[in-house]
């Protein structure tokens, strides 16, 4: 899976943003990189989300966007994106949420911006040091 950070499978990364339609993407390209997934983390603990899916399933929804979000973030610190402290902080998010139409149209500049240069972050190289020598 370590190959598919190389330079050239930039397109792989595009097929599967387009088709996967980002919650595909964040997945494996968490999972390629190196200590994205936290071990002691909120989402690492099968009681919130068996909560979340007791409660109408509405909050285990919210959990997997908070879930998502969280890993692409981490996904773009890893490849230096610029802005990351615009985009890691969690009030920008929250005040995204809470102002309406002008807020809501940023919170989806920002998902686009974080899925899609991540991808340019891939093709310019920025993801082959954590190929593993073979």
């Amino acid at each position: 899976m370590k190959d598919l950070l190389k330079r050239d499978k930039w397109w792989f990364w595009g097929l599967i943003l387009l088709f996967g339609q980002g919650t595909v993407y964040t997945l494996i390209l968490a999972l390629s990189l190196d200590n994205i997934i936290e071990k002691d983390a909120w989402y690492t603990k099968w009681e919130y989300w068996v909560l979340g899916m007791i409660c109408c399933f509405f909050p285990a929804m919210i959990m997997f966007l908070v879930f998502q979000i969280q890993l692409l973030i981490n996904c773009a610190k890893k490849l230096e994106l610029p802005g990351d402290d615009l985009y890691a902080t969690p009030y920008v998010w929250l005040l995204c949420l809470i102002v309406p139409i002008i807020g809501w149209i940023l919170l989806i500049v920002m998902m686009l911006y974080l899925e899609i240069f991540t991808i340019v972050a891939i093709s310019n190289g920025k993801a082959e040091k954590f190929i593993e020598n073979q």
